[in-house]
């Protein structure tokens, strides 16, 4: 990057073929969210149940530590339960475990009764480790409802299975609230309270991030929209259509190389250090970059073409750096948006035909991407690399190639027909969306993707260069990885 933005210089007119370079971008795009939903059909892999099983203990240490405020509303907190009582026989058995710590064990004895209904209704069958842990569920419960606390019906070896397919939840069901077990039990509260105050807190950190962001984002559309901050993106490129055929190469080369590092990490015969893919995911992602030397062989300066995808550094670096930081903190209401999206999206797809069932969709079945797998099975050197993969690479790549180079192209080819706001709104949705379609999530996420791309293309039509976004882009992508590291373990 340059170390300001120079005034333009000379300028260069380059016939382009925006259209042929617009069907390879639909043919890749679409073959890649096409692949997306194949894989998503073969339901989620090892670490997105581990991380679907981690969502799961929050949400019952929560309502746990919930339940033991002064202030607490029991009949509100079943409510909520029952809310995730529905998915997965575990999810459902989870569920169940938490109405006997609520409402005690005949409430528990009374669900897990209408659930046999329901699975012979519906002409479902549990396996037989799920029909297992329903039955020692039902001893217990027929033991506390009797008054016999103790867990000695039950042997070690049914003991050990009920932790291990209920974990947390598991622990709490053998250590009822009269049973002789209080050490065990007081530190599964102490584990919830902890829990739930941390959640409280950080809703409202959100919460407070949220309103701050909205203000930031509300005056800055006031502002940018009406004239009165300086719009670095106005003036047209003379050959945008050369940045269009520049991201069909990219993807096109990003597809090939990203696709070399898993093949090569899986073969036994190169003999790679664990977690080598990782750091070749990386070089391959970086190496896509080499897309950008196409508008400088098409003929277009170096020079020009870093000024106009935004690969300056600003008038004042410093200032870019500290925006970035405020560019994610007035994402945050948008990203709100989205997730309300997403979980209208979830509604839907829960209602399509084949959806109901003990195998319905898990309330924390929520959109996943493949770096969770990787976090589970890596030691601290791998999550390093995730982090670097995630936090640095992904955001410079990204930025680069959608805010720099494909934005760059929508604005000129619309900056001259449109109003300014419709410019701005019609190339940056179309930015975003393509943002949002690529990415391993799948097509319930495309709308709090959409919502954070869109907050980042904001940054780079008001400042030109790409700093900002890329900051923002590096936070967001550092906090869940933080954030996801510490609901796998570790």
């Amino acid at each position: 990057m340059s170390e300001a933005n120079p005034a333009p210089r000379e300028r260069c007119r380059v016939r382009a073929h925006s259209y042929w370079a617009w069907a390879i971008i639909a043919l890749v795009c679409g073959g890649i969210a096409a692949r997306q939903a194949v894989r998503a059909g073969h339901g989620p892999r090892r670490g997105v149940r581990r991380l679907q099983r981690a969502v799961a203990e929050m949400q019952g240490k929560y309502l746990v530590g919930a339940a033991e405020l002064p202030f607490a509303d029991r009949q509100q907190l079943l409510e909520q339960i029952d809310e995730l009582q529905t998915g997965s026989p575990r999810a459902r058995l989870r569920a169940m475990v938490l109405v006997g710590e609520l409402a005690g064990p005949k409430a528990a004895l009374r669900r897990l009764t209408e659930y046999d209904e329901q699975l012979a209704v519906s002409r479902q069958e549990l396996s037989s480790d799920e029909r297992a842990v329903e039955n020692l569920l039902r001893r217990l419960y027929r033991d506390q409802a009797a008054g016999r606390v103790s867990t000695a019906s039950l042997g070690r070896r049914d003991r050990h299975l009920l932790v291990k397919k209920l974990g947390w939840h598991g622990r709490l069901a053998l250590c009822p609230s009269e049973g002789p077990d209080r050490e065990a039990r007081e530190t599964l509260l102490a584990s919830a309270r902890r829990t739930m105050y941390t959640m409280l807190a950080a809703v409202a950190t959100a919460l407070l991030a949220g309103a701050v962001g909205l203000a930031a984002l509300g005056t800055f559309l006031i502002l940018l929209f009406s004239g009165r901050l300086q719009r670095p993106l106005v003036e047209a490129s003379l050959h945008g259509g050369v940045y269009a055929e520049t991201f069909a190469l990219w993807l096109l080369l990003f597809v090939g190389l990203t696709a070399l590092p898993p093949a090569l990490a899986s073969a036994r015969w190169l003999h790679l250090p664990r977690h080598s893919g990782l750091l070749m995911q990386c070089s391959a992602m970086l190496l896509s970059l080499a897309a950008l030397a196409w508008p400088v062989w098409r003929g277009v300066p170096w020079a020009q073409v870093r000024r106009e995808i935004g690969w300056t550094l600003g008038r004042r670096p410093l200032a870019e750096i500290l925006l970035g930081g405020a560019t994610y903190v007035a994402a945050i209401p948008l990203l709100a948006l989205g997730l309300i999206g997403v979980f209208v999206l979830l509604k839907l797809e829960k209602m399509l035909p084949g959806a109901g069932g003990p195998e319905a969709l898990d309330p924390t079945s929520l959109p996943s991407h493949p770096i969770v797998e990787w976090l589970t099975r890596g030691g601290t050197r791998g999550r390093l690399q995730i982090i670097l993969l995630a936090s640095v690479v992904a955001p410079i790549v990204e930025e680069t190639m959608f805010r720099g180079v494909l934005y760059r192209h929508l604005r000129d080819a619309t900056g001259g027909k449109m109003r300014f706001g419709l410019s701005v709104l019609l190339s940056g949705a179309a930015v975003s969306f393509l943002f949002a379609v690529i990415h391993p999530q799948g097509w319930v996420a495309v709308p709090a993707l959409m919502s954070l791309a869109f907050a980042f293309t904001l940054a780079r039509e008001w400042r030109g260069t790409l700093l900002p976004a890329i900051i923002a882009h590096g936070l967001n992508n550092g906090l869940l990885t933080w954030l996801l590291i510490r609901l796998v373990g570790g």
